[in-house]
């Protein structure tokens, strides 16, 4: 895992993002469920592109290549069920292969074992890499 720099809001977001948030954030509260194109916004065409740009078609977790094996996915660090508010956040959204994607579903925060956040967290100082090896530092 590498640090990664948040690359330029996709235009599809700036355009609906507030919106669909709100259609989210209205039908959570409400509890009903939501239209099939709106629950999967965050898998459109041009956020995919920008998250696959900021990573370099690597997962933002395992650093694997991944395009060529596997489309990826848009992945929520947060995870939306737990925080649906965060669902179309540009800074909440990254790339991920299928194991990494899969493998951390709803994990966030736990205390004794956080997860490491490739955008805001100095990776440096939690991992050490030693060739294919990588172990992190007690503190």
């Amino acid at each position: 895992m590498i640090r990664l720099a948040l690359g330029n809001k996709p235009k599809f977001l700036q355009k609906f993002g507030d919106k669909l948030i709100s259609t989210i954030m209205a039908a959570t509260i409400k509890g009903k469920p939501l239209k099939t194109s709106v629950k999967y916004a965050y898998r459109h065409r041009e956020i995919k592109e920008a998250v696959l740009e900021e990573t370099n078609g690597k997962c933002a977790y395992c650093e694997s290549k991944v395009p060529h094996v596997y489309p990826g996915d848009v992945e929520h660090i947060i995870p939306k069920e737990d925080y649906p508010r965060l669902t179309l956040t540009w800074s909440n959204l990254t790339y991920a292969c299928y194991w990494c994607n899969n493998s951390k579903r709803r994990y966030f925060g736990k205390r004794e074992q956080k997860l490491l956040n490739p955008f805001r967290d100095d990776i440096e100082k939690h991992l050490i890499f030693v060739g294919p090896l990588i172990l992190h530092i007690n503190n």
